[in-house]
């Protein structure tokens, strides 16, 4: 009982700090909307077709950008969590994991957002030549995914490094085989 409450102080930490970062970042969602717009020529390129399109579009960037921006936080109490249990060394390596962790993520989602976007989005929007009506939900959807997903893909180093550490994946391995590491 006494692990469940210690999972339920954290997680309840974890909302809290997720409401908080969500609650900051209703105040920049437009200015982060327009942002991730300029793919394709800004906000006046997207044409909303349902009614609630605009206000969903907004929440999702509102929970999506304080979820980006709670996950170091939220990364933390888990670890606070699971360190008791940990050995020394490898609590001292999980703790320097975190904020590596964050700026790999963070620099996938730079990286999909300026030079994959900006090739990516024309190409795909003229594709056959038949002209794309782009709708606010399905393009932030496309942006959020894609942002996401690369920046998920940026922790693959921390995570063949954690997995070499423990010894599931040799050097040696990884070296004969670098065309599949690649």
């Amino acid at each position: 009982m006494d692990h469940i409450d210690a999972l339920r102080k954290h997680l309840l930490r974890s909302i809290i700090i997720l409401f908080i970062t969500t609650s900051i970042s209703f105040l920049f969602t437009q200015q982060i909307i327009d942002f991730l717009a300029q793919p394709v020529g800004g906000l006046t390129a997207l044409r909303a077709i349902d009614v609630t399109e605009p206000i969903g579009v907004f929440m999702r960037i509102a929970l999506l950008s304080g979820f980006t921006l709670a996950l170091p936080f939220i990364t933390l109490e888990l670890w606070l969590f699971v360190a008791p249990g940990l050995k020394r060394k490898s609590r001292l390596f999980s703790l320097i994991a975190i904020p590596i962790a964050a700026i790999l993520f963070f620099g996938g989602m730079t990286f999909a957002y300026f030079v994959m976007l900006p090739v990516g989005v024309p190409f795909l929007i003229n594709v056959l030549g038949i002209p794309a009506e782009l709708r606010p939900s399905t393009y932030v959807r496309f942006v959020t995914g894609v942002m996401f997903w690369i920046g998920a893909a940026f922790e693959f180093p921390l995570m063949i490094y954690i997995l070499a550490m423990i010894g599931f994946v040799k050097a040696k391995f990884l070296l004969e085989q670098w065309r599949l590491a690649i």
